[in-house]
């Protein structure tokens, strides 16, 4: 009796342990945890952070380990399962299309340390570990360790965008549990270790892209096989493989998924190669190099295919009809080839599909309604390079069975004879992405696309034929882009636009007929990075409340329209903005814009009447400053200057040229002003000057022959001058001239003999030509 009660406690309290679950943090994992933690600090190169890294992981025992951030404990046995280590020094950078290029920077090398791989041996329960994105180039090993040993229940290992070679294979070899293991974004280069990661018999996904990874390893002169007999999933994109790496993976029979994008395959479409894969679901050969048709047996032996990616190749002529067959294709990507014909017929039959592309090839003619029964259709995409492919919506009047989520018909023929929106859009109510431009479109602007789909993120209707008010009748909370650019769009902005655009990015306007004055409301758009209202009609001031709100406003293009007033003043707080186009309006004033990021300004053609303000000679990050035609005067007060693009022209500027020195300067336009005096040497200290003009100015004095020192001088002017002598025989080292002007000055002399070979030389270079026909040395005027 004594007995059987002490084993029903006993089994009551393991079922309390399991209803409730392990309290308490393991001693050994919150010292570790910490240990961890104090790694990563003593090896950040971003002092700044090191107090804020962690901020939960805390030397205090009433502090919960389990709780701590990116950290994961199994909930009956206390053990921590899962750490999540991602990124811990906090780089800005994140995954996108700059991602990769980072690793390939010395900001990147110089940051790349060992991690104590022993740190991690007390979490013998581990399942998933991710230190992805860490800089991480090694381990240290102490204690002996040979790999990461004890973890012999890790399951996940993530070291994507460390700085990994291939020794970290080696390292690794104990734990024969892993499942899955993503080396891409590292240092992996030459031959794929076939032998090596063969070890990892439990693995199912494995990630190598974003390598250096060159071609298979060879025995005896064979293709060496990679022995994974479960893995599913395999990434090698973004390397430098051919087609060899296929045969490499002969073995691989549970394969589903096959990543080769961004490598240097060759020839035709591999089908014999590919037939032994008969479970694949996801073939991925974007991107390559690959030729040819497509014949009625390649795609036979892949009857399961769920994805189909071959963009980015060179393959050409008609589809075979055997893609007919692919009756489980849910992805069917055929984008940026050269294949030609009428797909409408293929894509009927095809009625799992969820995703289509098939922009940029040579189809001569697509149907809409070929898609009518595909209802589990969300992504369509269909750009052309050319007006030689028809696009249909209108030929009956069906209903379409699907609701698109994204939708690109951009530049084709779109409905060529009725020129009318497609009808079969008053039907979708699902759209987060629109663009029908270029397409040549006609009517009233059509509000109603917006109010039918109320999730619309992205919306372009850019370069059509669109006419009328612009008018928006509902808030659109969800979009962030809209571009109704080049059209015929007139009358004024509605009043309240920046309360319809809430959470407006970017917004496009230009090239219309809007009229009047720029509404205040424009100031609501508290998250405005760039506005285009150029080549418009637009007038009036542009008063501070309209642009007060728009704190992240990067672009700002109110070029050739009619504006006036003083924008420039100080009053108006541009921190942001990086890129100001306010050329061809009326507006006056001074320049004394906060623009302290500003890499990009324009203010030519307009009525400001101030000096040239210091500031443009110490501007770091200003590359292009346009000032021409306005009603400047003044000298320019510069020792150096930092400005890539200057053009001073058509002002009222004087005395003499500056005495300046810079190492960016690439063009100098002070054409046109009242400059007096000789050209001073410091003048020239230009190092990569191309474009020189002090055309029409009161210069004196001889030529000074340092000229002939700019030696990536393509564009040089003098006329309109009272300069006199010689012409510089130190012209000849000009080898890169290519359109030069001493017309109207007082030269004397003899031509330079090299004059007429150097020109001749360049006549034949056809990108040049047509500068070279604007220049005539024969009419220089001499005493």
């Amino acid at each position: 009796m004594g007995r059987s009660l002490v084993k029903w406690l006993l089994l009551g309290l393991i079922v309390l342990v399991h209803l409730h679950g392990h309290r308490g943090c393991f001693e050994e994992e919150r010292m570790g945890l910490l240990e961890i933690k104090e790694e990563f600090v003593r090896s950040t190169p971003n002092a700044t952070i090191r107090d804020h890294l962690l901020p939960s992981w805390v030397d205090d025992h009433k502090s919960e380990c389990c709780e701590w951030e990116r950290v994961t404990c199994n909930s009956t046995t206390g053990h921590v399962t899962h750490l999540s280590l991602h990124n811990i020094w906090e780089f800005d950078i994140e995954p996108d299309e700059s991602y990769g290029y980072f690793f390939y920077t010395s900001d990147f090398k110089d940051m790349v340390w060992l991690l104590n791989v022993s740190l991690f041996e007390s979490f013998k329960e581990l399942r998933s570990l991710d230190l992805s994105f860490n800089a991480i180039g090694g381990w240290i090993k102490h204690k002996g360790s040979k790999s990461l040993l004890r973890l012999h229940k890790l399951e996940s290992l993530d070291l994507d965008a460390n700085n990994f070679n291939w020794s970290i294979i080696q390292s690794l070899r104990l734990l024969t549990s892993l499942k899955s293991l993503n080396l891409s974004h590292n240092a992996l280069k030459g031959s794929l270790p076939t032998k090596e990661l063969s070890v990892f018999e439990d693995l199912e996904i494995l990630d190598l892209s974003n390598n250096q990874l060159s071609g298979s390893e060879t025995v005896q002169g064979s293709i060496s096989s990679l022995r994974l007999k479960k893995l599913e999933r395999l990434d090698l994109g973004s390397n430098k493989l051919n087609r060899s790496i296929i045969q490499s993976l002969r073995l691989l029979k549970s394969l589903k998924t096959l990543s080769l994008h961004y490598n240097s395959l060759e020839g035709s479409f591999p089908a014999k190669e590919l037939s032994v894969f008969k479970d694949l679901e996801m073939l991925d050969l974007s991107n390559n190099v690959l030729n040819g048709s497509l014949t009625v047996q390649d795609l036979c032996g892949l009857k399961k295919l769920e994805e189909l990616d071959l963009s980015g190749n060179l393959f050409e002529g008609i589809l075979p009809s055997s893609l007919y067959n692919l009756t489980s294709l849910q992805l069917l990507d055929l984008s940026g080839n050269e294949f030609t014909g009428n797909i409408s017929s293929l894509m009927a039959g095809l009625t799992s599909l969820k995703y289509i592309d098939l922009s940029f090839n040579h189809f001569e003619r697509f149907s809409f309604d070929s898609l009518a029964n595909i209802s589990r259709l969300e992504f369509f995409q269909l750009e052309c390079d050319s007006k030689k492919l028809d696009v249909e919506t209108e030929n009956s009047g069906w209903v379409p069975l699907f609701q698109l989520e994204f939708l690109v018909l951009s530049n084709c023929n779109l409905n060529k004879l009725s020129n009318q929106v497609p009808t079969f859009l008053f039907h979708q109510h699902s759209l987060r992405v629109l663009d029908l431009s270029y397409n040549n479109l006609k009517g009233p602007f059509p509000g109603w696309l917006l109010v039918n789909n109320t999730r619309l993120g992205v919306f372009s209707l850019s370069n059509n034929l669109f006419m009328g008010p612009f008018h928006l009748s509902i808030p659109l909370n969800s979009t962030y882009e809209m571009d109704v650019s080049n059209n015929q769009l007139s009358g004024q902005l509605q009043g309240n636009i920046g309360n319809i655009l809430p959470k407006i990015r970017i917004l496009y306007l230009f090239k219309n007929d809007f009229e009047g004055y720029l509404p205040f409301s424009i100031g609501n758009m508290s998250l405005l990075g760039i506005l285009d209202l150029s080549f418009n009609n637009f007038s009036g001031e542009v008063p501070k409340e309209s642009l007060a709100g728009c704190f992240l406003l990067q672009i700002l293009d109110l070029s050739n329209n009619k504006f006036s007033g003083h924008l420039l003043s100080s009053t108006f707080n541009f921190t942001k903005l990086k890129v100001l186009k306010i050329n061809d309006n009326q507006f006056s004033g001074t320049l004394s814009p906060k623009c302290s990021l500003m890499s990009y300004f324009d203010v030519s053609n307009n009525k400001l009447s101030d000096k040239i303000p210091t500031w443009i000679c110490n501007k770091t990050n200003l590359v292009t400053l346009f000032l021409r035609n306005n009603f400047l005067k003044g000298q320019i007060l510069c020792e150096t200057i930092q400005i890539g693009n200057l053009d001073l022209s058509q002002n009222s500027l004087s005395g003499s040229l500056p005495s300046w020195s810079s190492e960016t300067l690439e063009a100098v336009h002070l054409g046109q002003n009242n400059f007096s005096g000789s050209i001073p040497k410091a003048f020239l200290n230009i190092s990569y000057l191309s474009t020189l003009d002090i055309s029409d100015n009161r210069l004196s004095g001889r030529i000074p022959s340092t000229i002939g020192e700019l030696s990536d001088l393509a564009v040089l002017l003098l006329r309109g001058n009272r300069l006199r002598g010689t012409i510089p025989t130190q012209f000849c080292q000009l080898i890169y001239i290519r359109l030069m002007d001493l017309s109207n000055n007082f030269l004397s002399g003899t031509i330079p003999h090299c004059f007429g070979l150097l020109f001749v030389q360049i006549s034949f270079d056809d990108s040049i030509r047509a500068s070279m026909e604007e220049v005539d040395i024969s009419t220089m005027p001499y005493e």
